[in-house]
């Protein structure tokens, strides 16, 4: 579609507006935190509230000639309950009412509480008494503080099993020490249970030998071992949060609810002074409320501009946990689910505008438009450090169906329909309820989602639909294009840049679109289920009538650019080319907006750190100094899992442990390893099948004594796919089969030596390469193909063993050039001490033909 076809949704919407835009203004009123609710509300002498204003205009009688504004100035407006529009509050004869920022001037309407009274309590920890209050966010000098945990942020731990019997969860007893607060039933468990997260409050604990078996409260163990999705899998990421045992990382809070008054624990970040730092806790759930009294008596007329919203709070988790579904709406029984609150919350409600407003620091989701609304546009609008969805759109499913229940309703009046949602900056959402979206959009209709720049988020970017259906139903129509989404599904699985649900035909389109790295978090994958994917554009169950055409694709799978789950014959699937420049100037936030970036003193996410190796072609990536979790270990060390950090999934798994290799810390040059035992430790990669016509593999090895066959890895089908193995004497035979095989000399291989080899196979015809250290052992033209690999082995059989440290393997899709795997063997010899290596104490050929004398 072309920007003027998008143009012929949009424009209905914006050209309701020329009354705001152009007509005369018919009165003003200003509004200042230093003002007076008894002033006149002129420029001079202010109302204090905002409320005071909103009821004066409310007040108005005659026809309207234009629009009225209220001119909020800059400062903070703190609210003590919920600020609510209604029908009363609409503007007239077509006209609006505007609450508009002052020019110059920032005014933020805040439903926090300031604390103070910060005295030290020992080991760098302060105490300040709170009241009464409950919250779950904690915000410190404008920036987030991270409530108590363990593992401390950055990691988390793998439980060991869901016992659905005795509904219990097992996981090992050291992760899991003696907490103080435990009894009192409010220390919680945060699973990730594929794309969603499970937030359960633990009622008891029973030790089990080297386990220990958690009893989660019935509110939340009734729905989570009843409903079938997603699954409760062994492995699955957790961890623990909410005890003062586990506040001991600077940056983390505790709130100690159980005595009177409430006090709240903090432990400062560097550079942080108690005496003078501003700490704010929410106290209001609901910020915001523009709602008429129903389908027939709304809200309208109304513009939100130039406002920040911040400090919302939601504590129906602390209450009653908090069972994730998917875009953050969330179980409350096997198939029901309900709607997460919102800061700004509307429903009843046609003809808005809210622009260049601020949504931060929220505890739920930032923006909700919801049922019976219509002609909304959201532009311009920053999102960032909110707990769920940076905005949710639309009806999801109600408490009292089944979430799979259609949604067509015979009353149009219902609908959420006519929005656009545009130039909007998305980022640092999901940060306490990981199954949220950016834009989260459920039945939705005749709307645009356009030019919005999205990124950092623990699940998908933009999702549309609800319901799980082919059948028709209330959506269609819809238009998801030029945006920008990148960093998306750092955490969960299941989901992607653009991720969609149901029939949403005829005419709905995903096309412009330019998405970047979407790449398998290493926490979204588990030792035993089916892995699910990390696509870029996913057309999940039910969905149809969408074409799909002119997306840009990055740094994502291959398979996995556009991924349709039994949904490809539905849908319209065009060219989506991975490098068009066109496409990529073109998308993300217009020119007129690209302000708003800058307009908020809150930092954009970082960049992401360059990795130590080139990603492109990487299929495999083991590292034994992997974060906790990625590698997965009994208590004894033996390795069951060993996770692959390229994004691919290709995860090494032993599950007989008499099999498995011992994980040992401080290792090779003070680096961990895995340590095989040269009898029968093995792991497999079963999901490194296909065809390898070219590719480079590296690993380094640390043999524990030399024999023929052993330090044995390669494809699953040995000689005639790809294989390494060493011999008694030193000697290396690595390629592809025994005619087509490089033969490294005697005393190449040396024992209880940290070495590293890489192997280059170009393909047939062209030379293959093995290098020991960055320096060449063997060469040749191989005489035979590899045939497609059946999977991959670290040790193969009794008779071809691994014996000895492996701490990494790097394979790559395609050979590197000379200065990539100088990079990759600069990075590895550092990381582990491998020396130099000359054959025959003479010279030695490095990448490149380089002779060194």
């Amino acid at each position: 579609m072309l920007l003027k076809n998008i143009l012929k949704v949009w424009l209905p919407a914006a050209l309701l507006l020329p009354a705001a835009l152009q007509a005369q203004i018919m009165a003003s009123y200003y509004v200042s935190p230093t003002g007076h609710d008894n002033n006149p509300g002129t420029e001079a002498q202010p109302f204090r509230s905002i409320q005071k204003a909103r009821d004066v205009v409310r007040a108005r009688t005659g026809a309207w000639t234009g629009d009225i504004y209220i001119w909020l100035r800059g400062g903070t407006y703190t609210l003590n309950s919920t600020l609510t529009f209604t029908e009363a509050d609409a503007g007239k004869d077509g006209h609006y009412v505007a609450y508009q920022a002052y020019t110059g001037e920032r005014p933020i309407i805040s439903g926090g509480t300031v604390l103070s009274g910060w005295q030290a309590h020992g080991n760098g920890i302060y105490r300040a008494p709170c009241s009464a209050m409950s919250f779950r966010q904690l915000y410190v000098n404008g920036k987030k503080a991270l409530r108590a945990r363990t593992p401390n942020a950055g990691t988390f731990n793998r439980l060991v099993s869901w016992n659905t019997s005795g509904q219990t969860i097992s996981i090992i007893a050291g992760e899991l020490g003696n907490v103080q607060n435990l009894s009192n039933g409010k220390v919680e468990m945060i699973v990730q249970q594929y794309w969603a997260e499970s937030i359960m409050r633990i009622a008891s604990v029973a030790a089990n030998g080297a386990y220990k078996n958690i009893t989660v409260h019935s509110t939340e163990r009734n729905i989570v071992f009843n409903r079938d999705w997603p699954q409760k899998s062994p492995d699955q990421a957790y961890h623990l949060e909410n005890s003062l045992d586990f506040l001991d990382q600077p940056g983390e809070w505790y709130l100690d609810d159980n005595t009177s008054p409430h006090y709240l624990y903090y432990k400062p970040r560097p550079g942080e002074n108690m005496a003078t730092a501003t700490v704010v806790a929410p106290n209001i759930d609901r910020l915001v409320q523009v709602k008429g009294a129903d389908f027939d008596h709304h809200a309208h007329h109304l513009i939100f501009e130039g406002i920040t919203f911040e400090h919302a709070n939601w504590t129906r988790p602390s209450e009653q946990g908090n069972i994730g579904l998917q875009s953050q709406q969330f179980s409350v029984g096997n198939d029901r689910s309900d709607r997460p609150d919102a800061a700004f919350y509307i429903a009843n409600a046609h003809h808005m505008r809210l622009t260049r407003n601020v949504f931060r620091n929220c505890g739920s989701t930032g923006l909700d438009i919801y049922i019976s609304t219509n002609n909304i546009i959201t532009e311009g609008n920053v999102f960032h450090d909110i707990s769920g969805n940076g905005m949710q759109i639309g009806k999801f499913s109600e408490p009292d169906v089944p979430i799979a229940t259609v949604y067509n309703p015979s009353n149009v009046k219902e609908y959420c329909e006519d929005h656009v949602v545009a130039n909007n900056y998305v980022y640092t959402c999901g940060t306490d309820y990981y199954c949220a979206n950016g834009i989260a959009a459920g039945y939705i209709r005749n709307t645009s989602i356009i030019h919005n720049e999205v990124t950092d988020l623990p699940y998908s970017g933009i999702n549309s639909g609800w319901g799980w259906t082919f059948s028709t139903n209330a959506m269609r129509n819809n238009h998801i294009e030029y945006n920008h989404i990148y960093n998306v599904m750092r955490l969960l699985c299941d989901g992607g840049g653009i991720y969609t649900l149901s029939n949403q035909g005829p005419a709905s389109t995903i096309q412009y679109n330019y998405i970047h790295n979407t790449v398998r978090s290493v926490w979204a994958t588990t030792q035993y289920t089916p892995t699910y994917p990390v696509a870029s554009i996913y057309l999940d169950q039910g969905s149809a009538g969408f074409t799909i055409d002119q997306n840009c694709v990055v740094n994502t799978i291959p398979k996995w650019e556009v991924n349709f789950n039994g949904t490809a014959s539905y849908n319209t699937l065009g060219a989506n080319p991975p490098h068009d420049a066109g496409i990529i100037a073109n998308a993300g936030i217009q020119t007129a907006y690209q302000d708003i970036k800058l307009t908020d003193p809150m930092p954009p996410p970082p960049t992401p750190p360059t990795p130590p190796i080139p990603g492109s072609g990487l299929r495999l990536w083991l590292r034994a100094d992997a974060p906790a979790g990625v590698i997965v270990k009994d208590i004894n060390n033996r390795v069951n899992t060993w996770g692959d950090g390229s994004g691919y999934t290709n995860t090494a798994i032993q599950t007989i442990q008499t099999y498995q290799p011992l994980y040992v810390a401080n290792a090779v040059n003070g680096q961990p390893t895995l340590r095989f035992d040269g009898a029968d430790d093995r792991m497999d990669i079963l999901s490194m099948a296909g065809s390898w016509p070219a590719f480079t593999f590296i690993m380094v090895i640390r043999p524990n004594g030399l024999a023929d066959y052993n330090q044995s890895l390669g494809a699953l089908g040995g000689w005639g796919q790809f294989l390494f193995h060493g011999s008694a004497n030193g000697s290396i035979y690595c390629g592809t089969g025994v005619p087509g095989r490089l033969t490294a000399p005697a005393g190449t291989l040396t024992d209880a030596e940290a070495q590293m080899y890489t192997y280059t196979y170009p393909g047939t015809g062209a030379t293959s390469k093995l290098y020991k250290n960055g320096t060449e052992v063997a060469s040749g033209v191989l005489s035979q193909s590899p045939a497609d690999w059946t999977g991959f082995l670290l040790g193969a059989t009794s008779a071809a063993t691994l014996q000895g440290d492996v701490p990494e393997i790097i394979i790559y899709n395609r050979v590197l050039s000379a200065t990539e795997c100088n990079q990759v063997e600069a990075y590895l010899q550092e990381k582990y001490g491998c020396m130099l290596f000359v054959p025959g104490g003479i010279s030695m050929v490095g990448h490149g033909g380089i002779k060194v004398n």
